[in-house]
């Protein structure tokens, strides 16, 4: 077995898809106990705004997030130790939901991880940057591309009925936010510094 697979950066994501499965196997009952649903969070139901980043809405949708949960990891899980992950999974979590509770208020409900995800991939991207990689900045731009056409187009109709949901984008932006400003934050002091003059 390659030593790689064993290594503890997989952790994080392996908890993280043990507990999507473990959503989504529960079936009916796991998604409405789980799931964000803006009047059940605002009469008390705070954990969804947590919860409801393990809930998928079909095989698909639950597969599609896990693979790209394992791609940011192959890339970039070395980039950190196993706090700034941890870290930046729970405020992804809290900002995509706040963002969606805030400046969403016809949006009943939410489910799935690709905000979350938005979130971890361009924290891993700006850690990349501090380690001067140069496909750090693609990649960035890369992101920023893709949120920016995002908001000035349409959700894709093939990748809605490929996951039988609806496609938040803004959950995308939200988590594209909470990534950037938590990935400038964990930016080695050198990068920091102001140059001399």
């Amino acid at each position: 077995m390659n030593p790689n697979l064993l290594d503890k950066k997989w952790i994080l994501p392996g908890a993280v898809s043990t507990l999507a499965l473990t959503v989504f196997l529960s079936g009916s009952t796991g998604f409405s106990w789980f799931v964000y649903h803006r009047d059940s969070i605002l009469n008390g139901q705070v954990w969804r705004l947590f919860t409801t980043h393990f809930v998928h809405t079909g095989f698909n949708h639950l597969v599609l997030n896990i693979v790209g949960l394992t791609l940011v990891f192959l890339v970039f899980g070395k980039g950190y130790s196993m706090r700034p992950w941890l870290l930046c999974l729970g405020v992804s979590m809290a900002g995509v939901s706040l963002g969606l509770l805030v400046f969403h208020p016809d949006l009943e409900w939410y489910a799935g991880f690709s905000g979350v995800l938005h979130g971890l991939m361009v924290m891993g991207i700006i850690g990349s940057i501090g380690e001067r990689r140069p496909l750090g900045y693609f990649l960035l731009v890369a992101v920023f591309l893709k949120i920016v056409f995002e908001q000035l187009g349409s959700p894709s109709s093939g990748m809605a009925e490929f996951i039988q949901s609806p496609v938040i984008v803004d959950a995308h932006l939200y988590g594209a936010i909470t990534g950037l400003l938590f990935g400038i934050q964990k930016m080695p002091p050198i990068l920091k510094r102001k140059p001399h003059v």
